[in-house]
């Protein structure tokens, strides 16, 4: 027998750590990385000890590709039968022609994820029919990170919750109850805006621990009218929130008076606001943009994204409602972000007051969709007639 030289190839691949090899195998499509057990006698359990379980568009179309139109519900449950372990993620992506999805094959996976101690479930529903999710869901109590779309959460209330969920992304899914269900959510996405207007203020001041809020305030054929009070009735109860995205798009909204008259004392710990699909046409919607820069003495950072619908409202906002919307309350602001539909009088006055009340600004960036060599160096010059409080400031144009 020859004996082996002492220069012969170490077996690296055989010889790795077996955390290290679940974390290359989290990294290839799972359908790949079930593939790996026909490299050797070895490796043919190796993927049974993956930390994350994607089941994904490409999964689906992988099978479809190379078995056809066959079952998947009993694939995902022959994986999961026989995956060791815990399972820090879980994704599941339902195909909007997948006609073979079982509510029992579900129950299943979520009773079986629950004893794999799942640290983050997606769940992407793409047929028109919401899917609704077994009330066992709430035995994954090892949950810090959840994303549903297009589902439904059983409505109970003897329902314990989430007692370890932190961040909760729901879209198209309407559950106002299960939020006071999670007492240590510090970040929250949801895109449903009759949720904002039948929770009561008793579920929104259990949400004592949100850092972060993304809400959209419209639908597309939802007839919800938001006013100024809601808003503030929500977020007003957050006294750790300090990052607050508002979607406008499809938003019907209105201004009372009541929210202005007790606006400007509600959200001392914002430092990140960001406003998306804003119409400065729209009077509502710029006054209550105004009451809510106005409420927030320690904001930082500041994003506003305008898109112009070719509405023309009446009453137009005037120079003098801007200046008194933006007043020296903004000391703490550092950084603007705006993306202008044009130079309209109300945009152009925004950046005008902004620059003349910030002390502490380093940046403004303004995206502008003017056109040549003449606009940029018109909307420039506008610019340049401006006074600016802070003498560290500069203006960045694209």
């Amino acid at each position: 027998m020859v004996p082996e030289s002492k220069y012969a190839r170490e077996d690296i691949i055989n010889t790795m750590p077996s955390n290290v090899v679940s974390c290359i195998l989290d990294f290839l499509p799972l359908q790949d990385a079930v593939r790996t057990s026909i490299l050797s006698r070895n490796w043919r359990y190796k993927w049974t000890k993956m930390n994350q379980l994607v089941f994904n568009k490409d999964f689906f179309e992988c099978i479809v590709r190379k078995k056809g139109d066959i079952d998947h519900g009993k694939i995902i449950t022959r994986l999961l039968v026989h995956h060791e372990g815990s399972i820090t993620k879980f994704v599941l992506y339902v195909p909007s022609d997948y006609k073979r999805f079982d509510q029992q094959d579900l129950s299943l996976w979520v009773k079986l994820l629950s004893r794999k101690s799942v640290k983050e479930m997606i769940v992407i529903n793409k047929k028109p029919a919401p899917i609704i999710l077994p009330t066992n869901i709430f035995s994954c109590v090892d949950l810090k990170r959840l994303i549903l779309h297009c589902c439904c959460l059983p409505r109970n209330a003897s329902i314990r919750g989430f007692p370890n969920l932190l961040s909760l992304d729901l879209d198209w899914v309407s559950c106002w109850e299960v939020l006071s269900l999670c007492p240590q959510l510090e970040v929250l996405k949801i895109y449903d805006p009759v949720c904002m207007t039948k929770m009561k203020q008793a579920e929104i001041t259990k949400l004592k621990n949100l850092k972060e809020l993304i809400f959209s305030l419209g639908m597309p054929y939802h007839d919800v009218a938001i006013t100024s009070s809601h808003i503030f009735q929500l977020v007003g109860f957050l006294p750790k929130l300090h990052k607050l995205t508002l979607d406008l798009q499809h938003c019907k909204f209105s201004v009372d008076d009541a929210a202005r008259n007790g606006a400007l004392s509600v959200l001392h710990s914002l430092k990140f606001l960001e406003v998306l699909d804003l119409d400065y046409h729209n009077r509502a919607m710029v006054v209550f943009l105004f009451d809510l820069i106005q409420g927030s003495p320690n904001l930082k950072i500041l994003k506003i994204k305008a898109v112009d619908k070719d509405r023309v409202w009446p009453s137009p906002v005037t120079y003098d409602e801007v200046k008194g919307g933006i007043t020296g309350n903004l000391q703490q602001l550092r950084n603007v972000e705006l993306e202008l539909t044009k130079d309209s009088q109300v945009e152009l006055s925004l950046i005008k007051c902004l620059l003349a009340n910030c002390s502490l600004l380093q940046l403004m960036s303004i995206s502008t969709p003017l056109y040549g060599t003449n606009g940029y160096f018109e909307f420039s010059a506008k610019l340049l007639m401006f006074s600016r409080a802070s003498p560290e400031a500069k203006i960045s144009i694209c």
